[in-house]
């Protein structure tokens, strides 16, 4: 379907990033976690110091946690009216700020850091008028002036199948609703990394990023033998 082409696209974001040393800079990049977690916050730290991000390329939030532990699942889902001053609006202050002449491209989240919006006014059982907005997608949009579209089943990722950077894309598509590439850092509920205070399943997530390009195994989620139109990331 055509949401699940433009969530592949927007999860392989990272694609884009070199899985070199850990010194190659990424000034690309900016590291979005939730100050109100001592887990989200030591895996944006982790994250940062492996990938060479700016310690200016981070913006923590201030989302309130029943949890901070991040155990159970209550940090997960977000009211559209707390996405937008708890998360998309503290990110285009920072972005504003730090980044005026656009050289951050990808927007990484954290664990702790929201996964999906729940938009109580949307009509139940109304599936033409149904949205379903995960937090990556909306961030993708950010200065597009298209909040709430990337939980319209309709749209289209622009750059899924493009062949360019997604910098040079972006400057030839200046008006396009993508703006940003969004990925996430997280995994299963396994033990804290004694030495770096994250859970061992994303630090592991992180340091097989960072392997040579050969020694890794890469899984797309696609069936052949779906119709044309639904084979992209079924």
């Amino acid at each position: 379907m055509r949401h699940a082409q433009a969530l592949l696209a927007l999860a392989c974001g990272l694609a884009a990033l070199p899985a070199r040393a850990e010194e190659a800079p990424h000034p690309e990049v900016l590291v979005v976690v939730n100050g109100e977690s001592a887990i989200s916050r030591a895996i944006g730290a982790y994250y940062a110091r492996r990938r060479g991000v700016p310690a200016g390329n981070r913006v923590a939030l201030e989302i309130p946690l029943v949890d901070p532990t991040l155990t159970t699942r209550d940090h997960q889902t977000i009211s559209r009216q707390d996405f937008e001053q708890q998360v998309r609006d503290p990110i285009q202050r920072h972005l504003a700020r730090h980044d005026p002449d656009g050289a951050i491209q990808v927007l990484v989240t954290t664990k702790g850091v929201p996964l999906r919006i729940d938009d109580p006014e949307t009509p139940q059982g109304d599936f033409a008028r149904q949205r379903w907005a995960s937090v990556d997608a909306e961030l993708a949009l950010l200065g597009s002036g298209r909040d709430g579209s990337a939980g319209i089943g309709s749209l289209v990722n622009p750059y899924f199948g493009a062949d360019l950077p997604f910098a040079i894309w972006r400057r030839r598509h200046p008006d396009a609703p993508l703006r940003y590439l969004v990925t996430r850092l997280s995994g299963y509920q396994t033990g804290v990394d004694p030495d770096g205070g994250i859970p061992r399943d994303v630090k592991r997530l992180i340091d097989a990023a960072l392997a040579p390009a050969d020694g890794g195994l890469y899984v797309v989620d696609e069936d052949p033998e779906q119709p044309a139109g639904r084979r992209p990331g079924n």
